[in-house]
């Protein structure tokens, strides 16, 4: 289990690598909810990751120690979604490095790291992503 482990953090930090490296490169219109590639589209839209991670509780519940595995596997698949979409506003290399922070963050979490509930909060800080890539709401 320890090695399953270790391979989803490496997979998952080669990922993150990945999508920093082709976000540099890439010239996709802003707010687009696709890959950097342009072709294979995000599972789930920025907003659907708001509405089922924040709003619905999952975090919290992850962070409060309530959550099952399938929740923390949740967790990951919604995050991972946000290191796969362009930010409405903002820079796409200031969206990523918070958006691969997160999936680290919340896969350390799945697979037990010591670490990964006090990264998971530190890096889901709300307001400073929103300040940057959130655009204003009417």
């Amino acid at each position: 289990m320890r090695w399953l482990g270790l391979g989803l953090v490496c997979g998952v930090l080669s990922v993150a690598a990945a999508f920093t490296a082709q976000g540099q490169q890439a010239a996709a219109p802003q707010g687009q909810q696709t890959t950097p590639d342009g072709e294979t589209p995000a599972k789930y839209s920025i907003k659907v990751v708001m509405e089922k991670v924040h709003k619905a509780g999952l975090q919290k519940k992850v962070l409060d120690g309530e959550a099952t595995q399938e929740d923390k596997l949740a967790l990951l698949d919604y995050y991972v979604s946000l290191a796969e979409t362009h930010p409405p506003q903002g820079s796409l290399e200031g969206w990523r490095e918070k958006a691969n922070a997160v999936v680290v963050a919340a896969a350390k979490v799945a697979v037990g790291r010591d670490d990964g509930t006090q990264l998971l909060k530190a890096s889901t800080n709300c307001a400073a992503c929103h300040k940057e890539h959130k655009p204003p709401t009417n």
